[in-house]
């Protein structure tokens, strides 16, 4: 039986200047991939295991992370963070198998939730709430299935019920105020 040997292949532009170093195990990617910019910046990092990506996969801009997602054969999975320019988080979703699965979140430049839902099997499913930019509910609804399903209701500004409406399947069923 033979080792598989792994061969670290260095990709340079015209110029000369590293663009892309990767990591080749029987023609398949493998471990860590890295992408480089004009000026010699990190812009991507890459993990692989047979070919597919496995393991952490990052995202850079001028040395600030943008994204940072994890990856099963392939697959996204757990926690996606996408980041703005300062670092700070603008959008983290939830994974399993490469669907949305669980928590969505959604913030304001100064961290101030924008938007927050819940996903199974890729689809809305349970609670949605979208906020006012000082962070108060605005509207909170049920989906199931990505469809609405239950309580629909929006809030004024000072926290009073503005309008309450029930949804069963998608379809409007009554307007409750």
């Amino acid at each position: 039986m033979t080792m598989s040997e792994t061969e670290e292949m260095i990709m340079c532009d015209e110029v000369g200047r590293v663009r892309e170093r990767i990591n080749l195990t029987d023609g398949k990617l493998e471990g860590e991939t890295v992408l480089y910019d004009e000026t010699g910046e990190v812009t991507q990092k890459i993990n692989f295991r047979d070919g597919l990506m496995d393991g952490e996969m990052v995202f850079f801009h001028k040395g600030i992370m943008l994204l940072r997602s994890t990856y099963k054969a392939g697959l996204l999975e757990g926690v996606s963070t996408t980041f703005d320019e300062y670092g700070q988080p603008l959008m983290q979703q939830s994974y399993k198998s490469g669907k949305l699965d669980g928590d969505s979140h959604w913030y304001q430049a100064d961290g101030k939730a924008v938007k927050r839902s819940q996903f199974h099997d890729d689809k809305l499913h349970g609670i949605t709430v979208e906020y006012y930019a000082d962070g108060k509910p605005h509207i909170r609804s049920q989906y199931k299935g990505n469809k609405l399903d239950g309580e629909v209701v929006e809030y004024a500004e000072d926290g009073s019920i503005k309008t309450r409406v029930l949804y069963r399947e998608g379809v409007l069923m009554s307007d409750m105020l």
